[in-house]
């Protein structure tokens, strides 16, 4: 039996430490195993593009099983603010940009998007796809997360879920994403305070 499996290795969220993030990385793939296939983009977001393959199909792309599935990450922060003598507690939920009917974007005036964005330098930039496995044409020269390894970067191999070119199903793919550009406490908070935040999953 094939297994398919989508693969979110970490989710970082406000650090300088990795590569930018933005609308310009995005890529997406189809993942296809054991009659099942569906397209995802590199943003967080399962089932979309639909241009760019089939939505859950079982059996045959035309029959779509799902609209959308994309991960929805809040917070709470309580901090003590000593400028103003106070405790503060900001409340902040990101989510994947999706094309869905009468969904606003969440946006700063200048268009900037508040929604999780994929970070560069997980895929080959020459390409379209996401990494997938299956297909080493869409890796990097270079993995940016394993550049401190003694072969700076696992040129050439798999970044597998269990580590270099161990492939734990029939396919799996690699991307991470970021909320880096979401600026949104920095506008709407009635304290003017920016969030920031670390998050690893």
């Amino acid at each position: 039996m094939k297994i398919c499996r989508i693969i979110l290795i970490s989710l970082i969220v406000s650090t300088s430490a990795f590569a930018q993030s933005g609308q310009e990385y995005r890529r997406s793939a189809v993942h296809n195993a054991n009659l099942v296939r569906t397209v995802f983009g590199n943003w967080g977001v399962v089932g979309q593009p639909s241009g760019k393959g089939p939505r859950g199909a079982w059996l045959y792309d035309t029959n779509g099983y799902i609209g959308d599935i994309s991960p929805l990450v809040g917070a709470e922060v309580n901090y003590y603010d000593e400028e103003l003598d106070s405790n503060l507690t900001f409340h902040s939920v990101v989510v994947s940009p999706v094309d869905r009917p009468y969904t606003m974007e969440e946006s700063s005036g200048s268009g900037k998007l508040w929604t999780f964005e994929p970070v560069g330098g997980y895929f080959n930039a020459n390409q379209t796809s996401v990494a997938m496995s299956t297909n080493p044409d869409s890796w990097p020269e270079r993995w940016p997360d394993k550049m401190d390894e003694e072969d700076t970067g696992w040129p050439g191999s798999w970044n597998g879920y269990f580590g270099k070119n161990v492939f734990s199903a029939n396919q799996e793919s690699f991307y991470m994403m970021d909320d880096n550009n979401d600026e949104e406490y920095n506008y709407r908070s009635q304290y003017r305070r920016p969030f920031y935040g670390f998050l690893r999953l």
